[in-house]
Protein backbone atom coordinates (compact mmCIF):
# COMPACT_ATOMS: atom_id res chain seq x y z
CA UNK A 1 0.00 0.00 0.00
CA UNK A 2 1.12 3.56 -0.70
CA UNK A 3 2.14 5.39 2.29
CA UNK A 4 0.05 8.27 0.34
CA UNK A 5 -2.99 6.04 1.32
CA UNK A 6 -3.23 6.36 5.27
CA UNK A 7 -3.44 10.29 4.58
CA UNK A 8 -6.08 9.96 1.84
CA UNK A 9 -8.51 7.94 4.28
CA UNK A 10 -7.48 9.76 7.55
CA UNK A 11 -8.72 13.13 5.06
CA UNK A 12 -11.84 11.46 3.36
CA UNK A 13 -12.54 10.68 6.99
CA UNK A 14 -12.22 14.03 8.75
CA UNK A 15 -14.30 15.20 5.55
CA UNK A 16 -17.30 12.88 5.43
CA UNK A 17 -17.00 11.17 9.00
CA UNK A 18 -16.63 14.39 11.08
CA UNK A 19 -19.66 14.08 13.98
CA UNK A 20 -21.46 11.66 12.25
CA UNK A 21 -24.20 11.69 15.35
CA UNK A 22 -24.98 15.51 14.99
CA UNK A 23 -24.84 15.21 11.63
CA UNK A 24 -27.17 12.10 11.43
CA UNK A 25 -29.55 13.95 13.99
CA UNK A 26 -29.32 17.06 11.93
CA UNK A 27 -30.07 15.45 8.85
CA UNK A 28 -33.57 13.89 10.74
CA UNK A 29 -34.28 17.07 11.95
CA UNK A 30 -33.84 19.26 8.75
CA UNK A 31 -35.96 16.60 6.45
CA UNK A 32 -39.18 16.03 9.05
CA UNK A 33 -38.96 19.96 9.24
CA UNK A 34 -39.15 20.08 5.55
CA UNK A 35 -42.09 17.15 5.18
CA UNK A 36 -44.24 18.86 7.93
CA UNK A 37 -44.02 22.07 5.72
CA UNK A 38 -44.66 20.59 2.88
CA UNK A 39 -47.82 18.96 4.66
CA UNK A 40 -49.24 22.40 5.77
CA UNK A 41 -48.50 23.80 2.53
CA UNK A 42 -50.53 20.78 0.52
CA UNK A 43 -53.32 21.37 2.99
CA UNK A 44 -53.68 25.03 2.94
CA UNK A 45 -54.31 24.48 -1.31
CA UNK A 46 -50.87 26.28 -2.38
CA UNK A 47 -49.69 24.30 -5.65
CA UNK A 48 -46.12 24.49 -4.84
CA UNK A 49 -44.28 23.94 -2.61
CA UNK A 50 -42.20 26.56 -3.19
CA UNK A 51 -38.75 25.00 -2.80
CA UNK A 52 -37.36 24.89 -6.26
CA UNK A 53 -37.68 28.87 -7.22
CA UNK A 54 -39.80 29.11 -10.51
CA UNK A 55 -40.25 25.47 -11.14
CA UNK A 56 -43.79 24.29 -9.74
CA UNK A 57 -43.45 21.42 -7.39
CA UNK A 58 -46.98 19.96 -5.81
CA UNK A 59 -45.96 20.08 -2.01
CA UNK A 60 -47.32 16.33 -1.90
CA UNK A 61 -44.96 15.07 -3.47
CA UNK A 62 -42.12 17.16 -1.75
CA UNK A 63 -43.67 15.63 1.37
CA UNK A 64 -43.47 12.18 0.39
CA UNK A 65 -40.04 12.23 -0.55
CA UNK A 66 -38.79 13.90 2.75
CA UNK A 67 -40.52 11.43 4.57
CA UNK A 68 -39.01 8.20 2.66
CA UNK A 69 -35.45 10.28 3.39
CA UNK A 70 -36.76 10.91 7.13
CA UNK A 71 -37.48 6.81 6.99
CA UNK A 72 -34.20 5.79 5.52
CA UNK A 73 -32.07 8.00 7.99
CA UNK A 74 -33.88 6.78 10.97
CA UNK A 75 -33.52 3.08 9.99
CA UNK A 76 -30.22 3.26 8.48
CA UNK A 77 -27.92 4.32 11.14
CA UNK A 78 -24.60 4.93 10.31
CA UNK A 79 -21.89 2.21 10.81
CA UNK A 80 -19.64 3.85 12.61
CA UNK A 81 -17.13 2.80 16.11
CA UNK A 82 -17.73 6.55 17.14
CA UNK A 83 -21.45 6.34 16.81
CA UNK A 84 -21.80 3.42 18.52
CA UNK A 85 -20.12 4.54 21.96
CA UNK A 86 -23.37 5.27 24.27
CA UNK A 87 -25.24 1.63 25.04
CA UNK A 88 -28.65 3.20 23.36
CA UNK A 89 -27.39 3.57 20.34
CA UNK A 90 -25.41 -0.67 20.42
CA UNK A 91 -29.32 -1.54 21.75
CA UNK A 92 -30.91 -0.14 18.71
CA UNK A 93 -28.54 -1.38 16.06
CA UNK A 94 -29.13 -4.89 17.81
CA UNK A 95 -33.22 -4.63 18.08
CA UNK A 96 -35.22 -7.36 15.57
CA UNK A 97 -36.50 -5.32 12.31
CA UNK A 98 -39.72 -5.07 13.40
CA UNK A 99 -38.88 -3.28 16.56
CA UNK A 100 -36.47 -0.85 14.81
CA UNK A 101 -39.33 0.30 12.58
CA UNK A 102 -41.68 0.90 15.97
CA UNK A 103 -38.44 2.70 17.63
CA UNK A 104 -38.48 4.88 14.36
CA UNK A 105 -41.49 5.58 14.23
CA UNK A 106 -42.29 6.42 17.60
CA UNK A 107 -39.20 9.00 17.48
CA UNK A 108 -40.54 10.66 14.50
CA UNK A 109 -43.83 10.65 15.83
CA UNK A 110 -42.16 13.01 18.40
CA UNK A 111 -40.30 15.12 16.43
CA UNK A 112 -43.20 15.53 13.64
CA UNK A 113 -45.63 15.93 16.16
CA UNK A 114 -43.57 19.07 18.19
CA UNK A 115 -43.16 20.88 14.79
CA UNK A 116 -47.00 20.73 13.86
CA UNK A 117 -47.75 21.89 17.36
CA UNK A 118 -45.05 25.15 16.73
CA UNK A 119 -45.99 25.50 13.26
CA UNK A 120 -49.98 26.07 13.95
CA UNK A 121 -49.74 27.45 17.31
CA UNK A 122 -48.40 30.80 15.41
CA UNK A 123 -51.30 33.22 15.05
CA UNK A 124 -52.63 33.58 11.24
CA UNK A 125 -53.60 36.56 10.28
CA UNK A 126 -57.33 36.57 9.36
CA UNK A 127 -58.03 38.88 6.42
CA UNK A 128 -61.80 38.06 6.01
CA UNK A 129 -62.57 41.57 7.06
CA UNK A 130 -60.40 42.67 3.92
CA UNK A 131 -61.73 40.30 1.14
CA UNK A 132 -61.23 36.66 -0.09
CA UNK A 133 -57.95 34.86 -0.11
CA UNK A 134 -57.48 32.53 -3.17
CA UNK A 135 -53.75 31.07 -4.92
CA UNK A 136 -53.00 32.76 -8.09
CA UNK A 137 -51.22 31.14 -11.36
CA UNK A 138 -47.67 31.27 -9.35
CA UNK A 139 -48.74 29.38 -6.46
CA UNK A 140 -48.83 32.44 -4.02
CA UNK A 141 -52.14 33.51 -2.25
CA UNK A 142 -53.44 36.87 -3.67
CA UNK A 143 -56.33 38.78 -1.36
CA UNK A 144 -59.06 39.97 -3.43
CA UNK A 145 -59.44 43.23 -1.57
CA UNK A 146 -63.93 43.52 -1.50
CA UNK A 147 -64.73 47.19 -0.40
CA UNK A 148 -68.16 47.11 -1.00
CA UNK A 149 -68.75 44.98 2.24
CA UNK A 150 -66.12 47.68 4.65
CA UNK A 151 -69.44 49.91 4.09
CA UNK A 152 -70.80 51.20 7.39
CA UNK A 153 -67.32 49.86 9.41
CA UNK A 154 -64.31 51.38 10.41
CA UNK A 155 -62.14 51.47 7.21
CA UNK A 156 -59.42 48.59 7.99
CA UNK A 157 -56.73 49.27 5.72
CA UNK A 158 -55.06 51.56 8.25
CA UNK A 159 -52.70 48.86 9.34
CA UNK A 160 -51.23 48.00 6.60
CA UNK A 161 -50.72 51.41 5.28
CA UNK A 162 -46.89 52.04 5.45
CA UNK A 163 -46.60 54.87 7.81
CA UNK A 164 -47.18 58.52 6.68
CA UNK A 165 -48.05 61.56 8.34
CA UNK A 166 -50.62 62.03 6.94
CA UNK A 167 -52.75 59.28 8.16
CA UNK A 168 -53.05 60.98 11.44
CA UNK A 169 -55.20 63.89 10.18
CA UNK A 170 -56.96 61.26 7.94
CA UNK A 171 -58.14 59.56 11.17
CA UNK A 172 -60.65 62.56 11.58
CA UNK A 173 -62.74 64.01 9.30
CA UNK A 174 -64.24 63.68 5.97
CA UNK A 175 -62.25 62.22 3.01
CA UNK A 176 -62.25 60.76 -0.28
CA UNK A 177 -60.46 57.77 -0.74
CA UNK A 178 -58.83 56.13 -3.72
CA UNK A 179 -57.40 53.25 -4.01
CA UNK A 180 -55.27 52.66 -7.23
CA UNK A 181 -52.58 50.89 -9.14
CA UNK A 182 -50.13 52.46 -11.29
CA UNK A 183 -50.27 49.68 -14.09
CA UNK A 184 -54.33 50.82 -14.35
CA UNK A 185 -55.34 53.18 -17.26
CA UNK A 186 -58.41 53.81 -15.90
CA UNK A 187 -57.14 54.65 -12.66
CA UNK A 188 -54.76 57.16 -14.25
CA UNK A 189 -57.72 58.98 -15.64
CA UNK A 190 -59.94 59.01 -12.33
CA UNK A 191 -56.64 60.31 -10.15
CA UNK A 192 -56.44 63.65 -13.08
CA UNK A 193 -60.21 64.14 -12.35
CA UNK A 194 -59.58 64.52 -9.15
CA UNK A 195 -56.75 66.84 -9.77
CA UNK A 196 -58.84 69.16 -11.89
CA UNK A 197 -61.33 69.63 -9.95
CA UNK A 198 -59.08 70.14 -6.86
CA UNK A 199 -61.06 68.63 -4.47
CA UNK A 200 -60.41 68.87 -0.58
CA UNK A 201 -59.36 66.01 1.66
CA UNK A 202 -58.20 63.52 -0.88
CA UNK A 203 -55.85 60.35 0.12
CA UNK A 204 -55.31 57.66 -2.55
CA UNK A 205 -53.66 54.21 -1.82
CA UNK A 206 -51.72 52.52 -4.07
CA UNK A 207 -51.68 48.50 -4.15
CA UNK A 208 -48.23 47.78 -4.98
CA UNK A 209 -46.25 46.66 -7.04
CA UNK A 210 -45.17 50.58 -7.06
CA UNK A 211 -45.01 53.17 -10.01
CA UNK A 212 -43.91 56.74 -10.09
CA UNK A 213 -45.11 59.43 -7.07
CA UNK A 214 -48.37 61.22 -7.51
CA UNK A 215 -48.33 64.91 -7.94
CA UNK A 216 -50.64 67.00 -6.68
CA UNK A 217 -52.75 64.61 -4.13
CA UNK A 218 -51.38 63.42 -0.63
CA UNK A 219 -51.17 59.59 -1.41
CA UNK A 220 -49.64 56.46 0.48
CA UNK A 221 -48.73 52.94 -0.15
CA UNK A 222 -50.28 49.76 0.75
CA UNK A 223 -47.29 47.26 2.57
CA UNK A 224 -45.92 44.68 0.26
CA UNK A 225 -46.40 42.17 3.41
CA UNK A 226 -49.54 40.68 1.48
CA UNK A 227 -50.19 40.10 -2.33
CA UNK A 228 -53.28 42.50 -3.04
CA UNK A 229 -55.28 42.30 -5.50
CA UNK A 230 -58.61 44.70 -6.32
CA UNK A 231 -60.78 46.19 -9.47
CA UNK A 232 -59.35 49.61 -9.59
CA UNK A 233 -60.24 52.05 -9.19
CA UNK A 234 -61.74 52.11 -5.83
CA UNK A 235 -63.51 55.33 -4.67
CA UNK A 236 -64.85 55.89 -1.11
CA UNK A 237 -66.24 58.21 0.98
CA UNK A 238 -65.16 58.34 4.41
CA UNK A 239 -66.37 59.90 7.72
CA UNK A 240 -64.17 59.57 10.77
CA UNK A 241 -62.74 56.62 9.96
CA UNK A 242 -66.19 54.50 8.95
CA UNK A 243 -66.69 54.03 5.16
CA UNK A 244 -69.78 55.74 4.17
CA UNK A 245 -70.10 54.64 0.25
CA UNK A 246 -68.56 53.37 -2.78
CA UNK A 247 -68.82 55.97 -5.38
CA UNK A 248 -69.18 54.25 -8.91
CA UNK A 249 -66.48 56.45 -11.69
Amino acid sequence: MSPLMPKVEIIFYNIFGLLPKLTWFASIGLFSIFSIISFYKAVSGETSCGCFGAVTVNPWITMTFDLVITGLLMICLPKNDIFYKKMFWRELAGLRQKDKIITVLVIWLVIASTITYAIFSVSKTDFGHLGVEFVGLDGKKVLLLTPEKWIGNEFPLIPYIEKSDIIEHFKNGYWTVILFSHSCEKCKKTLTEFIERKTPNILCIEIPPYGEPIKDLEYVKLNETQKWFADTPVVMKINNLIVERIVKE
